[in-house]
């Protein structure tokens, strides 16, 4: 054709449109239309024509493609020039068809790209008009492949071929050619360009639900060769895998029966029926269900993940279109797959008591191998999809076979198939949240074969030291060092033992119990009970306040195990009604009288919980909650019959029946059994699923087993089993009281702080806190018994376990108790949400005062490690928040002032204070572990001295409790910390958190200070004043240092005004020489062109923000970010209230109601106003920042001095400090203080 030969020849851009332009009108209708009549008669018939049509109508209906390019080798160049030409414009490698356009330089060259762009989509939508054939299959096909190299224009091609495709789907051409059509869908379903893939497979829904079955065999056949293939490269088989998924998906069940007529005896008419397209099939056709498990389940052990979570997906998609019974059978193959069934046929032999040969018994021989960690991770997550559409009834068929394979891998050396298997335990548990049987049998399971012996956890720690330093600062400040070395193995310590090397174990006769000598083992259930423990707390939360706004509908109560452990497992208490500082330039908060809660209102409180107590619930909480609630998808129609009808009904009526949390179920139903134990008695778990032993067979179940076997029954009678023999072992079982199980899983998470491998620690110091809190909600007396029998002055892994339990617990005590004096909004009824707080606010009010009197007896040990800071936080937190429960105040206060101030001498052993304090023999000697649970050192900071990574620990756990701890403390006492805090300034400047707790700290004493020298006469406390002195050297040696924040440096003088009556001359002049040392360092001062005069009466706000040379643009944006913060914290509120009701939404971790938030927040809204110091990040300093600071700092100053005694000749101690100043430093300060 002449148009294509000009095309290849043309060498610029407008002789292609010319070209495109003249085979344009070459093809376009000729009418002969002259009148205006009949143009508006064509347009309204091309209206009507395409009336609800998006599509627009054909350009040139009279000619189709390959019959103007008769010649099937122009058609395809034609085709690939088309495709390359219009959507090549971004490629990097350009095809060879046709002139391009390197870059558009001019307006001409723009308006020519836009033409021809337009007269391209024109030829590309009269393709789209024509019917499929096999000459313009044939020529995309080329283009396509032609694209190899163009990733854009393949896309775009895909992209146009598939809606082609889908719009002439129900064509008989198109059954004509599928063939042909097929092989152009495989090209971009195995594209090697995912976008491609994913082009073709969203739309291919569309067009398969139109072909035939036939068809849809021949395609399903081409894309399972593609997965068995060897040779096939992953993202073949990906796209393969996610056709046959959207393929599974054009099947849909409909025909939902009415509810009455479930009560019916079954017919043999099918109830439901997959429909696709205008087919309706009882089942799926035999071509997918014969050969899906033979395509599916290798690809599960694909070393790439994206191939195994698309083949999970492919496999779940076809389960959810097969009957019961169907996936009955999948999860039995999967879980046989899963255990190596084939590996057992030579353990047969091989047996413990009554106990068939289970699959994780194999692990104890020599040769066998696990199962690859992608396959297994593969095939739990098929189980795992499973587990969630079936009913509990299934597992419990047999529960012994699939307990011990998901077992088997919650102990597998990989840790990512350790925590897919944990997954799996806790939706068995949330399977059904009204089931407590099921809730005991999962945790006794998990929890048997683990002993733990109390004797072993209450050995004294430094048995189980391997080494401790000490050393003694002497006179001169220099160091003395020695080390104590100590190699007794602690029980934990003897349990090293792998997985891998479990079966080398000599002497030891075949039994369960060797399997927790393994770490792999212990971590796996670590794994499990953070996870279930956090799903229990969560549906008893939303349970017991239903009207909490819920959270994201992804939030399913998990917790990832990858992430790290925070430094800190403590978030920010209730802020008490503290005095707020400003950041302002005018200091406006130096007048504010600090004020602190009334001891009478906790007492009011606890009076009101009593009478609460008494009163209890005024009625049952009903459920606002959907079954299903923590799962995303919904239940296929057909599972959801069936879950229907195997409900299990209650004859009797009884608590256990109302719409209640699974925790309190599993209270109501351990209240009727009137189930007695000791305390010291451990659950009789020898073996995964207890039974009654002989001679004690039971006359009647109790209702947690008859829980378990109504539902087993159910499914059994479903799936028409006759033989109910395999229930024999559910008839006899005997099931512990959860308050034993959660002992049990406490001193096991306990133990797990003193094991040798970091992941067992890890896992233990995320679990405790999350075991702990269920446990509170649970039954208080389980924590209360063992704090009462088992907490000892000595230091011991018992000692430091229960004393992390009660740090959590006592937090969460203060948050419950301000819920309670400030009730939430969405309280719908207070009095009872009072109610259910009740019994954990009792329970540590009434024994806290005993408990504090042992946790001051191991603060005040020697060693300083882990289970001091944990003692110091339980006392502070206590004499902060509830004071009224510490019998002794002061005795308290001045343990924990002592114990900082010994930390703080040692790791600072040149600072004066540190010299002053070496003289007492006392506090000479520093000993702290090197190695151990309680050790506060890190090997990676092993040149720092001891003493200083002890203070930064405890500085990283504690600085948040400083501020509201000083406020309890005397003045005397409290002043003794201020030189420590603005010591500790100088080496914890890079953390903000601790940094700006510290100034509040300093802020806080400098008011008390303020005070009692207004009510003070005599002012003759000389260790207050000699503290005051040494506050002021520090205070003056922050200020002339240039790295410390514009922040820091106004609240450093906000201190110092505060302290200033009782500076001396010489220290008051060191001071003012470092301010013009400061002010000479950020640049000179012209004191002619000032703008600070009052006479101008200038905002300094204003200056501060010209001097920094900040945008108005970046203002805005500020102001703006200003508003969306708000706006968020608002949004967030009730989300946040919900979570102050648990400590552990996040292993430890949680966020505070907003309007009880950070120190940030309150002093925000008590100063009203948007100052430039409120914020944290780091501002860049300049000379006229610096002296409106200091100008003001001098007016303030000069103002106190004038109220103060002169001397005799009648001159203030400032004018005295001038005077003392060198000439220089003279000149720059009278100036500042003239022109102020």
């Amino acid at each position: 054709m002449k148009v294509l030969e000009i095309l290849r020849q043309a060498t610029s851009c407008a002789e292609e449109v010319n070209a495109l332009d003249q085979l344009k009108k070459t093809l376009s209708p000729k009418d002969d239309v002259f009148g205006e009549d009949d143009i508006e008669h064509q347009w309204l018939s091309l209206a009507a024509h395409s009336l609800g049509d998006d599509d627009p109508l054909n350009p040139f209906p009279a000619c189709t493609p390959d019959g103007v390019l008769s010649c099937q080798s122009d058609l395809e160049r034609f085709t690939c020039y088309l495709f390359e030409r219009r959507f090549s414009w971004s490629e990097a490698k350009k095809g060879n068809l046709g002139p391009l356009l390197g870059t558009i330089s001019t307006e001409r060259d723009a308006v020519l790209k836009s033409k021809l762009n337009n007269l391209l989509d024109e030829f590309l939508r009269w393709y789209m008009h024509q019917d499929i054939s096999q000459p313009l299959l044939e020529s995309l096909k080329v283009t396509v492949t032609h694209a190899c190299d163009m990733p854009v224009v393949r896309n775009q091609t895909m992209i146009h071929i598939m809606e082609w495709l889908q719009l002439h789907a129900t064509h008989p051409s198109f059954h004509k050619h599928f063939v042909d059509v097929q092989t152009l869908v495989l090209f971009g379903v195995c594209d090697v360009w995912s976008a491609v893939r994913n082009t073709c497979v969203t739309r291919l829904g569309r067009i398969a639900s139109n072909i035939t079955l036939q068809e849809m065999e021949s395609l399903f056949s081409e894309l399972a060769k593609i997965c068995l293939n060897q040779g096939s490269t992953w993202q073949c088989v990906e796209g393969a895998l996610m056709a046959i998924s959207m393929l599974l998906k054009c099947f849909q069940w409909i025909g939902v029966l009415p509810a009455s007529t479930l009560e019916e005896k079954s017919t043999g008419k099918s109830q439901y029926y997959l429909k696709i397209g205008e087919q309706e099939l009882s089942q799926l056709p035999e071509f997918i269900c014969s050969c899906i498990s033979s395509v599916v389940y290798p690809l599960l052990a694909h070393p790439q993940v994206s191939v195994r979570d698309h083949a999970t997906k492919a496999f779940s998609t076809y389960l959810s279109r097969c009957d019961f019974k169907v996936a009955v059978e999948s999860l039995k193959e999967a879980v046989s797959k899963l255990g190596q069934d084939e590996k057992m046929e030579r353990l047969k032999a091989l047996s413990f008591g009554d106990c068939i040969s289970l699959p994780h018994y194999a692990v104890l021989q020599p040769n066998y191998n696990f199962m690859a960690a992608c396959q297994a991770e593969g095939l739990l997550s098929v189980c795992l999809y499973l587990i969630k559409h079936v009913q509990s009834g299934v597992l419990l068929l047999n529960w012994p076979k699939y307990f011990s394979t998901f077992s088997l891998n919650l102990m597998h050396p990989a840790s990512t198939v350790r925590q897919a298997a944990s997954v799996i335990f806790k939706y068995i548990v949330a399977k059904e949240s009204d089931n407590s049987g099921l809730l005991k049998l999962v945790l006794q399971a998990l929890c048997a074969n683990w002993s733990i012996d109390i004797t072993d956890l209450m050995e004294c720690s430094t048995k189980q030291y391997h080494s401790t330093v000490k050393h003694e600062v002497k006179s001169n400040g220099q160091i003395s060092r020695q080390g104590t070395f100590r190699r007794q193995f602690s029980v934990e310590l003897e349990k090293q033992q792998s997985i891998l090397t479990l079966h080398k174990i000599q002497g030891v006769t075949f039994q369960d119990k060797q399997f927790c000598q393994a770490w792999e083992w212990r971590e796996g259930r670590l794994f499990a009970y953070e996870l279930i423990v956090k799903f229990l707390i969560i549906n008893h939360i939303h349970y017991l306040f239903p009207s909490y706004a819920l959270l994201s509908p992804k939030f399913d109560g998990s917790v990832s195990a990858d992430n790290a452990v925070t430094l800190s497992r403590k978030p920010a208490l209730p802020e008490r009604s503290v005095c707020s500082k400003s950041f302002s330039h005018g200091s406006a908060s130096q007048n504010q009288s600090l004020t602190r809660s009334v001891s009478e209102r906790r007492k009011q409180m606890l009076q009101r919980t009593s009478i609460l107590w008494k009163k209890g619930p005024s009625r049952p909480r009903s459920s606002t909650l959907a079954e299903g609630t923590f799962f995303k998808k919904q239940f296929t129609k057909h599972y959801s019959y069936f879950t229907n009808q195997s409900k299990p009904k209650h004859k009797e009526k009884s608590s256990v029946n109302f719409a209640t949390s699974l925790l309190c179920k599993a209270r109501d139903v351990d209240a009727i059994l009137k189930i007695t134990q000791s305390p010291d008695q451990s659950p009789k778990m020898s073996i995964p699923f207890p039974v009654v032993s002989q001679g004690h067979e039971r006359t009647k179940q109790p209702p947690d087993v008859m829980m378990l076997l109504n539902s087993a029954l159910a499914v059994s009678k479903v799936l028409g089993n006759q033989d109910t023999s395999e229930l024999d072992w559910l008839q006899n079982v005997e099931l512990q009281p959860l308050s034993s199980l959660l002992r049990q899983m406490l001193l096991q998470t306990i133990s797990c702080h003193a094991d040798g491998r970091w992941e067992v620690r890890r896992m233990a110091q995320q679990a405790l806190p999350l075991i702990t809190e269920c446990v509170r909600w649970y039954d208080m007396a389980v924590l209360t018994s063992l704090w009462n029998d088992y907490l000892q002055p000595t230091a011991s892994l018992m000692s430091y376990g229960l004393a992390l339990t009660m740090a959590v617990s006592v937090q969460h005590v203060v948050r419950l108790v301000h819920l309670k004096d400030d009730p939430p909004v969405s309280w719908k009824d207070p009095d009872v949400c009072r109610g259910i707080t009740l019994p954990i606010i009792t329970a540590v009010a009434e024994g806290l005062p005993k408990w504090c009197g042992i946790i001051l007896s191991l603060l005040e040990r020697t060693s300083v490690d882990q289970l001091t800071v944990v003692t110091l936080e339980i006392i502070m937190t206590t004499q902060a928040y509830l004071p009224d429960l510490l019998p002794q105040q002061y005795e308290y206060e001045v343990a924990v002032l002592k114990k900082i101030l010994h930390v703080f001498c040692h790791a600072h052993p040149l600072h004066p204070l540190s010299q002053l304090h070496s003289l007492q023999s006392s506090s000479r000697i520093f000993e702290s572990p090197i190695e151990g649970y309680l050790s506060c050192l890190s090997k990676a900071d092993c040149l720092e001295c001891p003493a200083y990574q002890v203070e930064r620990y405890m500085l990283t756990e504690l600085h948040q409790l400083i501020p509201t701890f000083l406020q309890s403390c005397c003045v005397q006492g409290a002043c003794s910390l201020l030189p420590v805090l603005l010591h500790m300034l100088r080496h914890y400047s890079q953390d903000s958190q601790i940094t700006k707790c510290l100034l509040d700290g300093c802020v806080i004493i400098g008011k008390k200070i303020y005070r009692w020298m207004q009510q003070s006469k005599d002012h003759e406390e000389k260790e207050l004043i000699h503290n005051v002195q040494a506050a002021v050297e520090e205070i003056t040696t922050l200020v002339a240092d240039k790295e410390s924040e514009m922040a820091t440096l106004k609240l450093l003088l906000d201190v110092f005004l505060l302290i200033s009556d009782l500076v001396q001359t010489e220290k008051l002049t060191v001071m003012l020489s470092a301010l013009s040392s400061r002010l000479e360092q950020s640049g000179s001062v012209d004191m002619s062109n000032t703008t600070h005069k009052n006479s101008e009466k200038e905002d300094t706000t204003n200056l501060v923000y010209l001097s920094n040379n900040i945008s108005a643009d970046q203002n805005n944006n500020g102001d703006s970010s200003d508003d969306d913060e708000e706006d968020k914290k608002h949004g967030a509120s009730q989300a946040a209230e919900s979570l102050s009701l648990s400590v552990s939404s996040g292993s430890g971790q949680m966020a505070w109601p907003t309007h009880v938030g950070s120190p940030e927040d309150q002093h925000g809204s008590n100063d009203g106003s948007d100052s430039d110091w409120d914020s944290w990040d780091d501002e860049q300093e300049d000379q006229a920042s610096l002296y409106s600071m200091v100008s003001q700092f001098f007016q303030k100053l000069q103002e106190a001095h004038k109220s103060s005694l002169h001397n005799t000749c009648g001159q203030s101690a400032l004018v005295l400090a001038i005077c003392q100043l060198d000439e220089k430093d003279q000149t720059v300060l009278k100036k500042l203080l003239i022109n102020e």
